[in-house]
């Protein structure tokens, strides 16, 4: 006869996380049975695996966790980010949250700033944001410098300086890095850039200008801005570059979790790091590990061979 688990029946999601087992006494297998291994709660891995499915496991707040999720432009992201519609807030740390926006890059605030998230690397720990008021444009309302979080990011060498000042009186002498903004408080719309690593362009009467700002740029920008002919094309086009900032989220704790095969996260409340394991969440590993994927074992069954891994049988 054929038979099926009544819990697995059309769904591999079951709250009943034991092996399958006959009375041995009475029947067999016959020889073309096999068994398939559904491995719950697992963290995503470095490569795409095709056989893999959602279901919530109980006795574990990280199964939402566990797998990729996209926000916006940002594909694949996993922790330390989250965002309110699409990622629980103990799937991230506390201030990692994006906010998505359809097909445009997502936000994150840092210091009250916005910034667009463009891309980031898991491998290297580092992210490309740039400064949302300044997307496309060198001309905003929001006259201050550009500041981060250096308990969690830190610029990576590449980054340089570029200065940007707003309201400037015409200049004696021609001076190529100019550009036209409005600003509130002043008649005068004249705007220059100065590349603090180099120096290269000096005002004479800087301390004039209506207000300045820093802003970080990736140093190909400044190879990018040429000493004759610059247009504000130019200069728009390295500000939505962005620049690169490596990010924080003790990974040494989250590595340790992913070892033992946990899903990093943190409390809600405390924003302290958590490692969410099958069977409940623990301050740094696993006990015991557990899984999310599924893979189908092609040997012969022998029962006494069974871990504690849920097994199905199928023909």
């Amino acid at each position: 006869m054929t038979i099926a688990r009544s819990d697995l029946w059309d769904t591999p999601f079951t709250d009943n996380i034991v092996n399958t087992t006959l009375d041995y006494d009475r029947f067999s297998y016959v020889p073309a049975v096999r068994y398939l291994t559904l491995l719950y709660g697992c963290q995503p891995g470095n490569m795409s695996v095709l056989n893999n499915f959602t279901c919530k496991v109980d006795g574990t707040d990280g199964n939402e966790c566990s797998s990729y999720y996209d926000c916006g432009l940002l594909k694949n992201i996993s922790y330390p980010f989250w965002a309110t519609s699409s990622r629980p807030q103990h799937c991230g740390r506390e201030d990692y949250e994006l906010t998505c926006r359809g097909d445009q890059y997502p936000v994150m605030k840092i210091k009250d700033q916005d910034f667009l998230v463009l891309n980031f690397s898991g491998q290297f720990y580092t992210m490309t944001i740039a400064r949302s008021d300044l997307w496309g444009t060198p001309c905003t309302a929001n006259f201050v410098n550009t500041t981060l979080d250096y308990d969690r990011f830190s610029y990576v060498p590449a980054v340089r300086n570029l200065s940007l000042f707003y309201g400037c009186p015409p200049q004696s002498e021609s001076v190529l890095s100019n550009f036209t903004c409005k600003v509130e408080g002043t008649d005068h719309n004249i705007s220059y850039y100065v590349d603090d690593s180099l120096s290269r362009i000096r005002l004479k009467n800087w301390a004039s200008c209506h207000t300045n700002i820093r802003v970080p740029i990736m140093w190909e920008g400044v190879d990018a801005m040429p000493l004759e002919n610059v247009t504000t094309g130019v200069l728009k086009e390295v500000l939505k570059q962005g620049f690169q900032v490596a990010y924080d989220a003790e990974w040494e704790l989250c590595n340790r979790c992913l070892i033992s095969n946990g899903i990093c996260g943190s409390n809600s409340s405390s924003d302290s790091f958590v490692c969410y394991c099958g069977d409940g969440p623990y301050d740094q590993t696993c006990s015991i590990p557990g899984g999310f994927l599924f893979h189908l074992n092609t040997n012969e069954i022998n029962p006494s061979e069974w871990t504690q891994t849920p097994e199905v049988l199928l023909l």
